[in-house]
C-alpha cells in the first residue's frame, strides 16, 4: 500500500508540473506554438539544430497569428551528455520572425521545460512535447526529425 501510495503522489505531483497553465492575468504576452525540428544528431556532445515554428498568441500587446505554415525560425545547439540519449538534454539557441527572443530548454523525455530571455517575448517560461517522426527506434547517433507543441508566457 506504500509503494501505491508513493507512486500515485510521484504521478500526481508529475502531472500538475507538466500541465502548462493558461496565461495568467499579468502576462503581457503569452503564445502557443507547432514546430517542425531537424537536429543533426542526439548522443554525446554538442549538436545543433533549427526548427521551423508556427506561432499564435499576443506578444508585447500584439496579436500574431500563423495561419499555417511557419512565421518563425529557431537555431539552437543540443546537448545530450547522458547515457541514454533520448532521456534528457539541454538546449539553447535563438527565435526569429514573428517573436524574437533567446531561449534555453531542459528536456526530460518528451517535455521541454523552456526559459525565454529579451527580445519581443521577454522574459518567460512554458513547456513543449516533442514527437520523434524519424528515424523510428532509438536515434542516438543519427538526424533527426520531430514536431513540438507548446507554450510559453511572460509577464
Amino acid at each position: 500500500m506504500r509503494h501505491l501510495v508513493t507512486r500515485t503522489s510521484v504521478v500526481v505531483g508529475l502531472a500538475t508540473a507538466l500541465l502548462t497553465p493558461a496565461m495568467p492575468a499579468q502576462a503581457t504576452s503569452g503564445v502557443t506554438f507547432t514546430a517542425d525540428i531537424v537536429v543533426d544528431g542526439l548522443g554525446s556532445g554538442g549538436h545543433t539544430g533549427e526548427a521551423w515554428l508556427c506561432v499564435s498568441g499576443v506578444v508585447g500587446g500584439t496579436v500574431v497569428t500563423c495561419a499555417g505554415g511557419y512565421n518563425a525560425h529557431a537555431t539552437f545547439t543540443l546537448v545530450n551528455s547522458y547515457p541514454v540519449c533520448q532521456a534528457m538534454g539541454d538546449a539553447w539557441g535563438t527565435v526569429t520572425g514573428a517573436v524574437q527572443t533567446s531561449f534555453t530548454w531542459v528536456r526530460v523525455g518528451d517535455t521541454a521545460f523552456i526559459t525565454t530571455s529579451g527580445g519581443s517575448l521577454g522574459s518567460g517560461n512554458g513547456t513543449a512535447t516533442f514527437t520523434v517522426t524519424s528515424p523510428v527506434g532509438i536515434p542516438c547517433g543519427q538526424t533527426v526529425r520531430a514536431t513540438a507543441e507548446g507554450s510559453v508566457w511572460a509577464p
